[in-house]
């Protein structure tokens, strides 16, 4: 541990790719990381996620929260936008993680109420 209390391994986000989308991941976060054929197998929180490709690690992003008017085009709750080597990205949220990257996608958020055209 660091004099902040941070362990070093904390720190950080594993870039991904995933659903045509490229994603950050807080080192936190992921508790394993295994590859299986051609995808890898992410798991955070007790849920696992399938990506298509692990792009690297970086120190540090700069996250922005996401604005209100991209809540209603993109149905997941995210950790936040940033951007990466001129690339945009998005921050999952390791409490609710997206349901594009969930190897289990028939399950539902408890409560859960959608319009049919994926908003909630």
């Amino acid at each position: 541990m660091t004099s902040t209390g941070v362990r070093p391994v904390d720190r950080g986000f594993l870039l991904v790719r995933g659903g045509g989308v490229l994603w950050g991941i807080s080192n936190g976060a992921v508790q394993k990381l295994t590859r299986n054929g051609t995808q890898f197998r992410i798991t955070m929180g007790g849920t696992e996620l399938g990506v298509d490709e692990v792009v690297g690690v970086v120190p540090e992003l700069v996250v922005r929260p996401v604005a209100g008017a991209l809540r209603r085009f993109w149905p997941d709750l995210a950790g936040g936008l940033a951007v990466h080597a001129e690339a945009p990205l998005v921050v999952v949220d390791p409490l609710q993680p997206p349901r594009a990257l969930c190897l289990d996608r028939t399950e539902r958020i408890e409560g859960e109420v959608t319009d049919g055209e994926g908003r909630h």
